[in-house]
């Protein structure tokens, strides 16, 4: 069993590699994804979104109030560590 799977099991959560094949997505990532075309990306809460069913019963509320309460200017920073983004062409 790789360490990945032994943590996992051993702490109820799921751990996700930032590298790799599979690798999560952030918001550098999606800037240079778009890079060149005519568009604002503007971070976004996950408020709502998400019940953290992969998050330990007893941790469910601090992650939704951790949601809830993120400030606006570190939603597009390494304190949000899911990325959803409001992607407008500009005109």
């Amino acid at each position: 069993m790789n360490w990945e799977k032994a943590f996992a099991a051993r702490v109820g959560v799921t751990v996700h590699r930032p590298w790799g094949g599979n690798f999560l997505w952030g918001y550098s990532d999606v800037r240079q994804y778009l890079a060149g075309r005519e568009v604002t990306v503007e971070p976004a809460s996950i408020e709502g979104l998400m019940n953290f069913s992969r998050v330990g019963r007893p941790l469910r509320a601090l992650a939704r109030a951790y949601v809830r309460w993120l400030p606006k200017s570190l939603l597009g920073t390494g304190f949000n560590p899911w990325v959803a983004a409001l992607i407008k062409k500009a005109y």
